[in-house]
């Protein structure tokens, strides 16, 4: 299977993965469907711009997903219900409901459980959902993409539990807490009305003020019984290791080691999603990105995690290549990738050392 753009689906070809945007309404479109240009009209009136399809070119090509299609549509289910409980303490000047986030804690162990099971290396930790499905989906991928960062920062820089001695292992309960602290990131958005969280034009003065105080409110929402280590998630996963960012001036190592991955995780899923804003950032661009912010904004120790478990180019995606012809990356090797292209009626596969790489 291969990633393509929703616009330039030819009718015939069959879609390779579930297409899912709502929390509760099952899939948009299942997998196997043969698309016609009324289908394909439908995904891009509501919003669905790339999705997987199943040809010639991407035959045997099956990147992992980090979560299944069942615990991806429990956690969907699961983050609908604490939103709509989010926006209704929010309303009240009240705090979550220490009940809910037992909850959600149960379910960051399934996360953490279902990262580590994961053996591959061929990882597509791309969510096509629309722009509106963006808080909801974002707060699941960045979770996994959290844990998978911490288990590898964890195990290869080491880490202290207080002042303890340095310690490389990756404890269950520590990813648990993690993606627990994910899943709760964003909760302080949920100020914003929403025409405003899905209007694309410019925002006011004011609502950027709220967009920059989202991790406090967040934190807040949490009430007083929660432990500090979620709190610091939520406020400082937007806090950047120059000490630019937001709500805090904390830089370097004063971060919270948690925030610093959650930093890392929450921005490349971001540039990688479809925004009301702009369109997604391709998989490398947004690698590129964090790269380059490896000692600026981000901690270059967990950028380096990133580097080891991310993909630059995942299997599926297309690659221009150097004489501008474009190919399909069908996977990597010590050489180079692997990468599939159209000559004529037959296809054919090269050995490629990107650009960037060579």
């Amino acid at each position: 299977m291969r990633l393509v753009a929703t616009s330039s689906v030819a009718p015939g070809i069959a879609l390779a993965r579930d297409i899912v945007v709502a929390p509760s309404a099952g899939p948009l479109l299942r997998a196997g469907v043969t698309l016609h240009d009324a289908l394909r009209d439908s995904l891009l009136a509501n919003g669905v711009t790339r999705i997987w399809i199943d040809d010639d070119l991407g035959e045997g090509i099956a990147p992992t997903r980090l979560l299944g299609d069942r615990l991806r549509g429990e956690a969907l289910a699961a983050l609908g219900e604490l939103h709509v409980e989010a926006r209704q303490a929010l309303a009240r000047g009240r705090r979550l409901d220490p009940r809910t986030i037992d909850t959600l804690g149960g379910l960051a162990e399934r996360i953490a459980d279902a990262v580590l099971a994961t053996r591959s290396d061929d990882l597509d930790l791309l969510d096509l959902a629309p722009a509106p499905a963006y808080l909801l989906h974002h707060a699941i991928d960045s979770s996994a993409l959290a844990v998978l960062l911490a288990a590898r920062h964890m195990t290869t820089a080491g880490w202290r539990h207080g002042t303890g001695p340095l310690r490389h292992d990756a404890p269950r309960s520590e990813l648990a807490r993690l993606g627990l602290g994910m899943l709760l990131c964003d909760l302080g958005m949920l100020t914003l009305p929403r025409a405003v969280l899905e209007d694309a034009s410019p925002l006011d003065a004011e609502h950027w003020e709220q967009i920059h105080l989202h991790p406090v409110t967040g934190a807040d929402l949490l009430g007083t019984t929660t432990s500090f280590v979620l709190k610091g998630i939520v406020r400082g996963h937007h806090v950047r290791w120059s000490g630019q960012g937001y709500p805090d001036g904390a830089a370097g190592e004063a971060i919270q080691p948690f925030a610093r991955i959650a930093a890392v995780a929450d921005a490349y899923d971001a540039m990688t999603s479809e925004r009301h804003h702009r369109p997604a950032l391709s998989p490398a661009d947004a690698w590129a990105a964090i790269d380059a912010g490896a000692g600026v904004a981000f901690d270059p120790g967990v950028v380096a995690a990133f580097r080891d478990v991310v993909p630059r180019h995942p299997s599926g995606t297309e690659l221009t290549l150097a004489d501008g012809r474009s190919g399909v990356v069908a996977g990597a090797g010590p050489e180079g990738l692997r990468v599939r292209v159209r000559e004529g009626d037959r296809i054919e596969e090269l050995t490629v050392v990107p650009r960037e790489a060579a």
